[in-house]
């Protein structure tokens, strides 16, 4: 037999939930997200529409291309992953901007892979979020380039 003896811990009670962080942004914007993983769009599907998004989802860039240029009026955000088979997520930001030039992208890595900021001007490019995504990471930075600010991104 044998004892084991832990320290004393003081703890404060949990907070509500709702006290934990800042209210999340929300919006009614429609948005064409794109990623070659189908449970990485099944998440962040879920997340955006959580969040009051439209969204329209494609695992396969050729075909939210053509999607697009059938529809480029109809979305106010494309979010893109950066690494995918056929069209990468930089080659996919300068064919939608040849169908729309004023279309705002986002796109999504989960490598260190970096693009520059002036890359990512010149093709339209507001922001890129590193993977893992979270959901406030995601409403925030979603509302700031749907309504057009250049506040840093998280």
């Amino acid at each position: 037999m044998f004892s084991t003896f832990l320290p004393m811990a003081r703890v404060e009670p949990l907070r509500d939930k709702d006290d934990l962080s800042p209210p999340v942004s929300t919006g009614k914007e429609r948005i064409l997200l794109v990623d070659d993983e189908q449970q990485i769009v099944a998440m962040m599907q879920q997340m955006l529409e959580h969040l009051g998004y439209s969204v329209t989802a494609f695992t396969d860039s050729t075909d939210a291309l053509a999607h697009f240029q059938e529809h480029p009026a109809e979305f106010d955000l494309i979010i893109s992953d950066l690494t995918m088979p056929r069209i990468t997520g930089h080659e996919l930001a300068g064919k939608l901007r040849e169908v729309r030039e004023d279309v705002k992208i986002l796109l999504c890595s989960g490598l260190s892979e970096r693009i520059s900021q002036e890359k990512a001007e010149t093709l339209g490019i507001k922001g890129v979020l590193m993977k893992p995504i979270t959901m406030w990471d995601l409403a925030v930075v979603v509302r700031r380039i749907i309504k057009g600010d250049s506040g840093d991104i998280p």
